[in-house]
C-alpha cells in the first residue's frame, strides 16, 4: 500500500508530495507536477502511479487544497476504482480564491496609499497589471450550428426574450451580454457599433416584462442584427440564472454561427475566441438534437479538438457542447435522450474531440417557464399551449430528466440540488449547466485573478526591495566610498560611450527590415502545409465527370478551401502575434546585457553598493506598444463574380457563375476536371499565397515598430532615469549627514518590505 500526501496551491501553482512521508526524488515522475496546475495532471494521475510502483493497486491519499481541485481529485479518484485500482481519499479543503482575491484587494490599497511604494505602483506595467487582476469579466461565448435554438438558449439564460428567435439563421452580428445585478429582470440597456468599435447609435433602454416593451425591442434588435454597418450589439442587463459574485461579472457572447455571417471577420472572431489560452473563456457550443451533424462547420470542431488536445483538463472542461431541443423527444414513441447523446458524442469522437462533455438541454422549456415567471402575459396562446405540453412530459416521464444523462461531478449535483428547482426546470437541462459554468468560475478564473494580482504585488517587492538594499549598502568606508565616486564616473563615461552612433542603439537599428531566424521558419512551414493542403484539393478533380458530379465537386472544393483559409488566417495571426512577443523578449534580453556590460570594468572593485545599482538600472519598464493582431486583406475578384467590398479577403467564388470545359454530345454532358483543377488550383495558391506575403509584411512592420519604440526609449526615458540615479547616490557620497539618513531610511524600509512581502505570502499560503 502506498501513503500520499499531496498539497496543490493553485495560486502559486505548485505542488508538494510525501510518499510514506518521505519527499520524492528530484529527478523522479513527479517532479513534472510540481510547477503545473492540477488540471493539466490529474485525470492520468493514479494511472501514472499504477506504473511508477509496478503495478501497485493500494492507495491511500490525503489531498489539501482549495474546493475545486479537491472536486478534482475526488473524480480521478473515482475514476481510479473504475478502473480496478483501490484508493481511499481524504482531504483539508483550503480557504478559497473570492477570499483571497478581496485580502489582494486591501493590500493593492495598502501599496497605493503607502509612499514608500506609490512610485512603483503608478507605473504603467503596474497598473495594468492591477487592472487585468481586478477585471471582474468572465466570459461565456456561444455558438452553434444553424437553427439550433441559440436565441432561444440565451433568452431562457436572460428570463426573457431579447434575442431574435425564429426559425432561421438569425444571428448576422456579434451579441455581447454584460451582467449587471443591480438592474431590474428583463430590463437592459443596449447600443450597438461598428468594426471599429465607434458607436452607431445613442445607448436605449428596453423594457421586457410588458407584452409592448417585448415586441418593441424584439423588432430593435432584428433591425440591427441585419443592419451590414452593426458589427456588435452591446446589451447590459440581468443574468440571473448564473449565482452573483461579488468579483465575477459575467459577459455572455451570442456569435454568428459558424455557416452563418454577414462578414468573414465574424467567423474569424469565432475561431479566435476558442483559441484563446490566455483567458480560457468558456465556451458553449449548441447542437441540433434532431439534425446533428447536418450544418456543423468541421472547421470549428478540428480547432476545439486541437485546442482540448493540447490545454489538459482545463480545456476540456471550457467546451461544454450542449444537445437542444431535447424536449422533442417522446419515449412513448421510442425516441430516447440517452441515445441521442451517445449519437453526438460519436459525432464528436469522429471529428477529433475525445470523451467530450455532452449535455442534453431543453433550452425552449426553460425559457418559456422563466417568461412565465416573469410575468405570464407575455406568453402567446401558442406558447401557453406548448409549455402545457412539455410540463406534462418532463413532469411525469423519468426518462425526461435530461439531468440525469448529464457527466456532473458531485460537487455540482450537490450544488443544483440545493436550489430546489421545479421539477420541470429541474429536468429541463439548461439550469444544471448554468452551474456547470459557475463551478468553471470557481474553479479556473479566481485563481488566474489571484496569480496576477500577486504577480503585480511581488513586482513591487522586487523593486522597492532594489531600491532600499542600494540605499542600505551605503554602510561602508571612506575608501570604498571613494572608490565609488570614480565608479559613477567610469559609468557615466561608458553610457555616453555606448549610446553614441558605432554603440549599442547603432546595433538595435541594424535589427530592422528583417525577421527573426525562428519567425521565418515558422512562416516557411505554413507554406508547406498550404501546399499539402492544395495538393490534396486537387486529389479530387482528375479524369472527367459528369455535369452534376463536377458541381458538387466545386462547392465540395469552395467549403474545404474556405475552411482551410480561415485556419490558416489564425495560424498566421498566432505567428505575427508570437513573433512580437520574441523581438519584446529578445530587447529585454539585450537591454540586460547592455546594463551589465556597464558594470564589466569595474566589478573588480567588489562593492556592494554596485550590485544594488546594477539592480536598480536594470529594471525597466518601457511601454511597448503590442499592435493589434491584424491582417488587411483586399479582396479580389476571381471567375466571373465580384464580391463585394469588405476589411476581409474573401476569394470563394468557384463554380457560382459559370461553368467551365464542359462538353457535350449527344447523350451526356462531361466535365474535364483536370481542366477544372488547372485554372482553381492556380486561383487556390494565389490566393494563399497572398495571404502569407502579407502576413510577413505584417509581423516585419511590428517588429521595426516595436524596436523603433526602444529605441526612444533609451534616447530618452533611459538617460533620464539614469543620470538622476547617478546624481542622487553622489549626493548622498558627499554627504555624511544625508547619507546617515538614507542607511537609517532604507533600514526601516526594509523592515516594512518585508512585512508587506509576508502579508502577501500568507494570503497565498494553502
Amino acid at each position: 500500500m502506498i501513503n500520499l500526501v499531496i498539497t496543490h496551491n493553485p495560486f502559486t501553482v505548485e505542488t508538494n508530495f510525501l510518499i510514506n512521508e518521505q519527499e520524492p526524488e528530484s529527478n523522479s515522475q513527479f517532479a513534472e507536477y510540481k510547477t503545473q496546475r492540477l488540471q493539466l495532471w490529474v485525470e492520468e494521475f493514479f494511472h501514472n502511479l499504477y506504473n511508477i510502483f509496478n503495478g501497485e493497486i493500494k492507495y491511500r491519499v490525503h489531498f489539501k487544497g482549495v474546493e475545486a481541485d479537491c472536486a478534482d481529485m475526488e473524480d480521478a479518484v473515482r475514476q481510479a476504482n473504475e478502473n480496478g485500482l483501490d484508493v481511499k481519499m481524504t482531504f483539508n479543503i483550503a480557504d478559497g480564491s473570492e477570499e483571497r482575491l478581496e485580502s489582494m484587494q486591501q493590500l493593492m490599497k495598502e501599496a497605493k496609499q503607502d509612499p514608500l511604494f506609490q512610485q512603483y505602483v503608478n507605473t504603467l506595467d503596474i497598473q495594468n497589471k492591477f487592472k487585468d487582476a481586478l477585471d471582474k469579466n468572465f466570459d461565456v461565448y456561444v455558438i452553434a450550428t444553424m437553427s439550433s435554438g441559440k436565441s432561444t438558449l440565451i433568452n431562457a439564460m436572460l428570463g426573457c426574450n431579447l434575442l431574435p428567435a425564429l426559425n432561421e439563421a438569425t444571428t448576422a452580428t456579434i451579441a455581447k451580454i454584460t451582467d449587471n445585478d443591480r438592474m431590474p429582470q428583463g430590463h437592459f440597456n443596449v447600443s450597438c457599433t461598428d468594426n471599429e468599435g465607434y458607436p452607431i447609435n445613442d445607448k436605449q433602454k428596453l423594457d421586457l416584462t410588458t407584452k409592448e416593451g417585448s415586441n418593441s425591442a424584439s423588432q430593435l434588435m432584428s433591425e440591427w442584427n441585419k443592419s451590414p454597418d452593426v458589427f456588435r450589439i452591446n446589451v447590459e442587463g440581468k443574468i440571473s440564472a448564473i449565482e452573483e459574485r461579488e468579483n465575477v461579472r459575467l459577459v455572455l457572447t451570442d456569435t454568428p454561427g459558424p455557416n452563418n455571417s454577414q462578414d468573414i471577420e465574424h467567423n474569424l472572431t469565432t475561431m479566435r475566441y476558442i483559441g484563446d489560452s490566455d483567458r480560457n473563456p468558456l465556451v458553449l457550443y449548441i447542437l441540433n438534437g434532431t439534425q446533428l451533424g447536418i450544418n456543423d462547420d468541421q472547421s470549428l470542431l478540428h480547432q476545439i479538438a486541437e485546442v482540448m488536445c493540447k490545454g489538459g483538463k482545463q480545456s476540456k472542461d471550457r467546451f461544454i457542447f450542449i444537445i437542444n431541443k431535447a424536449d422533442v423527444f417522446d419515449p412513448e414513441k421510442e425516441e430516447y435522450v440517452e441515445n441521442i447523446v451517445e449519437r453526438a458524442k460519436k459525432y464528436l469522437e469522429e471529428n477529433g474531440i475525445n470523451n467530450p462533455l455532452v449535455y442534453p438541454v431543453s433550452a425552449n422549456l426553460t425559457f418559456l417557464l422563466r417568461k412565465r415567471e416573469l410575468n405570464a402575459d407575455l406568453l402567446t396562446r401558442n406558447e401557453r399551449g406548448e409549455l402545457n405540453k412539455m410540463e406534462d412530459l418532463f413532469n411525469e416521464e423519468p426518462l425526461m430528466d435530461l439531468v440525469k444523462y448529464m457527466p456532473l461531478s458531485k460537487k455540482t449535483q450537490k450544488k443544483i440540488n440545493t436550489k430546489n428547482y421545479p421539477t420541470a426546470l429541474y429536468r429541463s437541462g439548461l439550469p444544471a449547466v448554468e452551474v456547470m459554468i459557475d463551478d468553471y468560475i470557481e474553479k479556473y478564473s479566481l485563481p488566474n485573478r489571484v496569480t496576477r494580482a500577486n504577480q503585480a504585488l511581488s513586482q513591487i517587492i522586487v523593486q522597492s526591495t532594489n531600491a532600499a538594499q542600494l540605499q542600505k549598502s551605503l554602510e561602508t568606508d571612506e575608501r570604498e566610498l571613494k572608490n565609488l565616486t570614480e565608479t559613477i564616473t567610469i559609468l557615466r563615461k561608458k553610457r555616453q560611450q555606448g549610446l553614441t552612433t558605432d554603440g549599442y542603439i547603432t546595433s538595435l537599428k541594424k535589427q530592422q527590415k528583417g525577421l527573426k531566424k525562428e519567425t521565418s521558419q515558422y512562416f516557411m512551414e505554413a507554406e508547406q502545409k498550404i501546399a499539402i493542403s492544395i495538393a490534396n484539393f486537387g486529389n479530387d478533380f482528375s479524369a472527367s465527370s459528369t455535369k452534376k458530379q463536377a458541381k458538387n465537386k466545386l462547392a465540395n472544393l469552395t467549403s474545404s478551401v474556405e475552411r482551410e483559409f480561415k485556419i490558416t488566417i489564425i495560424e498566421l495571426e498566432k505567428i505575427i502575434e508570437s513573433s512580437q512577443i520574441e523581438i519584446q523578449s529578445e530587447l529585454t534580453s539585450d537591454y540586460n546585457k547592455y546594463v551589465t556590460s556597464l558594470f564589466d570594468d569595474v566589478s573588480d572593485l567588489n562593492l556592494p553598493t554596485l550590485e544594488g545599482l546594477k539592480n536598480q538600472i536594470g529594471y525597466f519598464d518601457f511601454p511597448l506598444e503590442q499592435d493589434e493582431v491584424q491582417i488587411k486583406y483586399n479582396r479580389v475578384q476571381t471567375g466571373t463574380r465580384s464580391v463585394s467590398s469588405s476589411k476581409w479577403y474573401n476569394p470563394f467564388s468557384w463554380g457560382s457563375s459559370r461553368e467551365e470545359a464542359i462538353y457535350e454530345d449527344q447523350e451526356e454532358e462531361y466535365v474535364d476536371l483536370d481542366d477544372i483543377w488547372l485554372k482553381r488550383g492556380q486561383e487556390i495558391a494565389s490566393s494563399f499565397d497572398l495571404l502569407v506575403r502579407e502576413a510577413v509584411q505584417k509581423a516585419r512592420e511590428n517588429s521595426d515598430k516595436t524596436i523603433n519604440i526602444y529605441i526612444e526609449f533609451m534616447n530618452e526615458e533611459f538617460g533620464q532615469r539614469f543620470e538622476s540615479l547617478m546624481s542622487d547616490l553622489e549626493q548622498k557620497i558627499s554627504d555624511r549627514d544625508i547619507r546617515e539618513q538614507a542607511i537609517a531610511e532604507a533600514t526601516e524600509q526594509l523592515d516594512r518590505i518585508y512585512t508587506f512581502k509576508s502579508k502577501i505570502d500568507n494570503i497565498l499560503d494553502i
